[in-house]
């Protein structure tokens, strides 16, 4: 069989299996050439960001935590969109949401970070002079005894009734 018929003999082929083969080309000497096209090379993994195969990144390895995801699309970066376990994050709304963290940390009222889209003024991880335990900011006044900086909040700010306007138990007269 001549190398032109064993050559497209090869090429039919690696085209029935559809997977790459290499071919060897006469002209060549020993050094086989991958068949096909430039579209049946490798993309994620090879070094080069390849955006018609869905790449944003390609770091020339597939593993992820290291600023590339294992399937080149993820830069691994919070605020991307893409849950990036591998570098950590929780989630990823693109943004603060009221249930992911600007910083890409699932959000709860004591996590020590303010969310303003779950509706917190204040989060200090826990109850604080400064901080409830729904993460407000303490307000004598609104019928709910906030402790441990309330004593008591009977929903007004008048004296001498038991409860005086800074929330502190006092003797009637």
């Amino acid at each position: 069989m001549s190398t032109l018929r064993r050559a497209i003999a090869v090429l039919v082929i690696s085209v029935a299996v559809a997977a790459p083969v290499l071919v060897a080309d006469p002209t060549l000497g020993d050094n086989p050439q991958r068949g096909g096209s430039e579209s049946s090379l490798p993309a994620c993994g090879n070094g080069m960001v390849q955006p018609s195969k869905g790449e944003v990144c390609d770091d020339g390895n597939t593993v992820s935590g290291d600023g590339c995801s294992a399937d080149c699309r993820s830069a691994e970066i919070c605020g991307n969109g893409i849950v990036d376990v591998a570098a950590g994050e929780q989630c990823d709304a693109s943004g603060e949401t009221g249930t992911c963290n600007a910083d890409c940390t699932v959000a709860f009222c004591g996590d020590g970070k303010v969310n303003s889209s779950r509706g917190e003024s204040c989060d200090t991880a826990g109850p604080s002079p400064s901080c409830n335990v729904f993460c407000q900011a303490p307000v004598c006044g609104n019928a709910v005894v906030e402790a441990p900086f309330e004593q008591c909040d009977d929903g007004n700010s008048i004296d001498n009734d038991g409860c005086t306007s800074q929330c502190q138990y006092s003797c009637v007269l």
